[in-house]
């Protein structure tokens, strides 16, 4: 299943799919191609499943059926979750534990043992299961076998067993031969179930060691370091419960020391290498942690309830320091950040399934000290240092004879000039605060009240994918900390693989079988003109990007100069009131309400004043105005990825001349117009009409 699903609505169950093993089997991918995945079940069953086909293949390593047959009679044992190893030095070598270790280099077609047997074998623990009424024999009842597997990253041949049973071995030389380390770790409990090892990923002689034995009665943490291949062992278990066994640990690969331990509990982390441990629970409920693994930046957790978490980015985590909490703020680095494509669907009836997806965009974690007592602002510039979206935490203020603080956040948020641009919300608490870019410039002001058919107006729009600087201002001190966005892979890739097929007999390649991955660049530069098809795949996010902010700022020109216009129609329509009784300003007050008037006709080829309801948009001539025509451009321009189509282009320049012209409109009569009337109104005693500045872009 996706930990994304790259659409609105979140990850339904219908987003999943099997891939062939059982209810209880590992499932394994081969690191080099994800449409591969070995997966298990009890029984020693093993298939090998092609995403790309949909199909599963049995390729178990004893076809032998083992129900109801006692296990001390069965050739090899396997039990319910027997490892599944696919080598990281070499994805074609992969491993099935039983008893013994089992390895194929041919896809499952033929597998060879390549370890003696690694357990106690008692025979008095592998006889039959349950009693003469209820005899429970599957396959996954059996005992004595290999249960931990892992493999170094830092040496090829380098692996690591542990069993059910209680015994730990250790292999150098690709399996030509054993160690058993079982006596060198102290305190090892003579039953107890070798749930995980963990081979560091930074050092080959280094590994973690995690025992269950909670079946013996014993509910004691039991979890080792080793530093020199297992010739010695220390107890790692300061800070965890004495009464809570563990499952699983792993250190992160991108920083050596830090370890994630999975209980039966829930999950407690190590910054010294296991030297202490505090918890990192935080919304996750108390269940057991069967299993974890880190990838790229997120903790992944599997748990004992069948059911997935996503520990969504481990910045804080990983960078977090004593010191960081006495600094006024600190703002942590941000990981770089995918602007996926996200589709349409993903609404489905029963709610109850869907999972939510991860927040869209770059995550900015910052530390207050206290609870800032100056505004608090989180800028994104762009590489020229123009900022291009922002949002603001005003500083509460105290009311007088309140015992509260300032405006609610409510009211602080309320924004009647701008009901249709997305107000940017931030926080500013004392600790750990997240805000998160979505991707995006901020969007157009847009004319308070004003009604379009269709859209928004003041829509935020897409960034292309690049470098981008954040910055935190806390009254008058900065921190600013780079993000880079990267592009949705999938479209270039679709290109690729178009060009590989369209290139296969293309004279630059030559033979289908010379198409190796430079051959394929190749293949794509040389027919990208033939792929007329495929056009909307080569879209030019900088491009869009461009084009789209060019459409913005039409808007943003054209809402400035209503809100303008409307600021001299409110000032002469309270002269009117204000000088209804001055015989002197009769006839300036005439002038101005036909100036005014001038005005009014002006807006109403701006956009639709009239308009109460957006249905007064279809239903009145003349129908959608200019600012209903940007607006619905806007919204064309960014519906999906890709080049401005000719006809948008084309819809641009003829709205921008449009524009243009009510602009130099509004300017002339703001200009000589206004300037008579300002004239008349001082030989009339009355005050001059002010005329707003322009916005600065």
């Amino acid at each position: 299943g996706p930990s994304h699903s790259l659409r609105p609505g979140g990850i339904s169950t219908a987003d999943w799919h099997t891939v062939g093993g059982g209810e209880a089997g590992h499932v394994v991918t081969d690191p080099t191609d994800p449409n591969i995945v070995y997966a298990g079940e009890y029984g020693g069953i093993m298939t090998r499943y092609d995403h790309r086909t949909g199909m599963a293949r049995n390729v178990t390593v004893n076809q032998w059926n083992p129900s109801g047959i006692d296990p001390a009679k069965h050739k090899y044992r396997f039990q319910w979750t027997a490892p599944i190893l696919v080598s990281k030095h070499d994805p074609k070598t992969v491993y099935h534990a039983g008893n013994i270790l089992f390895r194929t280099r041919d896809n499952g077609q033929t597998w060879t043992a390549v370890s003696p047997d690694l357990t106690r074998n008692d025979k008095h623990k592998q006889q039959w299961s349950g009693g003469p009424i209820t005899g429970d024999n599957t396959g996954a009842e059996t005992y004595c076998t290999i249960f931990a597997l892992a493999e170094s990253p830092k040496q090829k041949g380098l692996i690591w067993a542990g069993t059910d049973d209680g015994k730990v071995h250790l292999t150098k030389d690709d399996c030509k031969t054993w160690t058993d380390l079982t006596a060198n770790v102290p305190d090892l409990p003579d039953w107890g179930t070798v749930h995980g090892i963990e081979a560091s990923p930074f050092d080959a002689n280094t590994a973690y060691l995690v025992v269950d034995n909670h079946r013996m009665d014993d509910y004691r943490p039991h979890v080792w370091k080793t530093t020199d291949f297992g010739k010695t062992w220390t107890r790692i278990v300061v800070g965890l419960d004495a009464g809570t066994h563990c499952n699983a640990v792993r250190e992160d690969p991108k920083k050596k020391g830090q370890l994630y331990l999975g209980t039966e509990r829930g999950i407690m982390f190590s910054t010294d290498a296991g030297g202490s441990w505090a918890s990192l629970q935080l919304n996750l409920p108390t269940v057991p942690v069967s299993d974890l693994q880190v990838k790229d930046n997120d903790l992944v957790v599997g748990t004992h309830g069948r059911s997935m978490w996503i520990l969504d980015d481990l910045t804080v985590v990983r960078n977090w320091k004593p010191a960081n909490a006495d600094k006024p703020a600190h703002l942590y680095n941000v990981q770089p950040a995918t602007k996926w494509a996200i589709g349409s669907g993903g609404i489905f009836p029963n709610r109850s399934t869907n999972t939510k997806n991860p927040e869209y965009g770059a995550v900015v974690w910052y530390h207050l000290k206290d609870e800032p007592k100056e505004d608090v602002t989180l800028e994104v510039l762009n590489a020229t240092g123009k900022v291009i979206a922002k949002a603001e935490k005003k500083a509460k203020k105290a009311n007088p004879g309140s015992d509260a603080g300032g405006a609610s956040d409510d009211e602080e948020d309320e924004d009647d000039e701008n009901q249709n641009k997305k107000a940017r919300k931030m926080t500013a608490e004392k600790g750990l605060n997240k805000f998160v870019w979505d991707f995006t410039h901020d969007g157009a002001d847009t004319i308070p009240g004003a009604k379009v058919d269709a859209g928004n107006p003041g829509m935020s729009i897409p960034a292309a994918p690049g470098k981008y600087t954040v910055k935190l201002t806390v009254g008058k001190q900065t921190q600013t900390t780079a993000v880079e966005v990267k592009g949705d892979p999938r479209p270039a890739q679709a290109m690729v693989d178009a060009a590989r097929m369209k290139g296969l007999s293309h004279s630059k390649v030559g033979k289908p079988g010379n198409l190796d991955d430079k051959a394929i660049q190749e293949v794509a530069t040389a027919v990208v003109d033939e792929l007329l098809d495929l056009q909307e795949l080569r879209g030019d996010s900088t491009s869009q990007e461009t084009f789209a902010l060019k459409v913005r700022d039409h808007i943003q020109q054209l809402t400035d100069t209503v809100v303008r216009l409307r600021a001299v129609q409110k000032q002469i329509g309270g002269r009117k009131d204000l000088f209804k009784d001055d015989k002197a300003a009769e006839q300036q007050l005439k002038d101005e309400a036909a100036f005014a008037k001038k005005l009014a006709t002006l807006e109403e080829k701006l956009h639709n004043p009239k308009a109460k309801i957006v249905y007064d948009v279809f239903a009145a001539k003349p129908g959608a105005m200019l600012y209903s025509q940007l607006t619905w451009l806007l919204g064309n321009a960014i519906d999906g990825e890709g080049l401005p189509t000719k006809a948008q282009i084309e819809l641009e320049a003829e709205l921008a001349k449009v524009l243009g012209g009510y602009v130099g409109e509004f300017d002339k009569l703001t200009g000589d117009e206004l300037k008579k009337v300002n004239e008349s109104a001082k030989k009339a005693g009355l005050p001059e009409v002010y005329l707003p500045p322009a916005k600065k872009k």
